[in-house]
């Protein structure tokens, strides 16, 4: 979990702050600027919301510089209710991410502090030791979670940051991913809901020229269509009600990956902006008429049959987007692959359980119309059930079959 630094000498709205953050970061809090100085001496600070009023930062003319701003320092937002607007244009111009106006909007707030992060971690080479792409187990730098906060994937028993299977048609889409990765170009990857495509994309930019930037997946469908244009190309000030200047993800990902699941889902407004990013390389924040070049490669991603039925998807972004196809076979068409995954998602959540060849068995019977986001389910579950048991056999796959999880699962599905 990342850490904020609130630095407000207003002390009830550094209780607001903390209050509104409390349960997406792990949140310190202190009066002033000096004080903040021994806190992130002390203690690993991540982001600093700093109050831009005199009473909080005393007598440092710089305090920027003793931040750190620009290396591996922590990210800064800057808030102030009677902020300048020649002090929030220093900020900006010394390194601060965006400004926050008070009072507070929670969710702005958090996503302000995530972008922030995002572009901490995004700025210049990062240490072997602190992105896990050092000599050894290589791992793509991951923003995701809630919003876009920055996970590690560097565990060696995890089996969600990879693609699994060793049958005839995994080896065509890896040799496909081998390929694509060597280009900068656009992949349109199309499979039914989880087959693994998020997983696919990922392998991509791991292998990839910019495997040590950013790695953004972006889920379209959860977009309001009243945000999505905000998100991906960011805001101005001032371009609706409270809002802040904030970069988009397009920013935010400055030589990474962006990709974009479920692209189908988009609004078609942004959909004609995202068109003319792709041919030109640039966009303009929400409220803004100034382009910002974009230094991104964009996948996407799909589990509807978009060409056969493009149900309001603009034809000529597709013809962009679908310059490199790469198709994510269902578990069903891949059934040999079913035991050596299995095994390696029960690795996963229960190291020192084992599979009986009668429970492959009952796994192999099945249809799996969740792909193999079921099956990771069920073997999840068959731990659970079996118990005390070293062994999960059969009975423990069987047991699921007709349960009320397995059909509020598959109406999920």
């Amino acid at each position: 979990m990342k850490t904020v630094l609130i630095v407000d000498a207003d002390e009830q709205a550094r209780g607001v702050a903390l209050a509104l953050l409390v349960d997406s970061f792990k949140v310190l809090g202190c009066p002033s600027l000096g004080t903040a100085f021994q806190v992130i001496d002390d203690d690993h600070v991540d982001m600093v919301l700093l109050d831009l009023a005199a009473e909080t930062l005393g007598s440092h003319a710089d305090p920027f510089g003793r931040l750190a701003i620009g290396r591996y320092g922590p990210a800064v937002v800057c808030t102030g209710a009677a902020a300048s607007t020649a002090q929030i244009v220093d900020a900006m111009k010394r390194g601060a991410s965006s400004f926050i106006d008070k009072p507070y909007n929670g969710e702005i707030l958090a996503r302000a502090l995530r972008i922030a992060a995002a572009e901490r971690r995004d700025f210049g080479s990062v240490p072997s030791h602190v992105s896990g792409t050092g000599s050894g187990d290589r791992r793509y730098d991951y923003a995701g979670g809630p919003g876009f906060g920055l996970e590690s994937t560097s565990n060696k028993h995890d089996t969600s940051s990879r693609l699994l299977g060793d049958g005839l048609a995994m080896r065509e889409v890896q040799a496909n991913i081998r390929l694509y990765a060597k280009h900068d170009m656009p992949v349109l990857i199309l499979g039914e809901s989880g087959t693994g495509k998020e997983l696919a994309a990922a392998e991509i930019h791991q292998r990839s020229n910019r495997r040590n930037r950013l790695f953004m997946p972006v889920d379209c469908a959860s977009l309001p269509e009243t945000l999505a244009d905000s998100e991906l190309f960011g805001t101005a000030r001032g371009a609706f009600t409270g809002a802040v200047t904030r970069k988009g993800i397009f920013e935010a990902a400055r030589g990474g990956t962006v990709f974009l699941d479920e692209i189908g889902e988009l609004p078609l407004g942004v959909q004609a902006k995202l068109l003319r990013t792709l041919e030109s390389h640039n966009g303009s924040r929400m409220g803004s008429v100034e382009l910002v070049a974009y230094d991104v490669r964009i996948l996407s991603a799909t589990n509807a049959p978009i060409f056969e039925n493009p149900r309001g998807f603009r034809p000529e972004l597709l013809n962009r987007l679908n310059t490199l196809i790469l198709r994510m076979p269902p578990l069903r068409a891949h059934q040999e692959d079913i035991g050596s995954i299995a095994r390696a998602f029960l690795k996963g959540c229960c190291p020192a359980k084992i599979l009986d060849e009668s429970a492959i068995e009952a796994l192999c019977v099945r249809t799996w119309p969740g792909n193999v986001r079921e099956l990771k389910n069920v073997v999840n579950r068959a731990a659970v059930l079996s118990g005390d048991r070293r062994r999960i056999f059969a009975s423990d796959i069987k047991a699921q079959t007709g349960s009320s999880w397995g059909h509020a699962q598959m109406h999920l599905l």
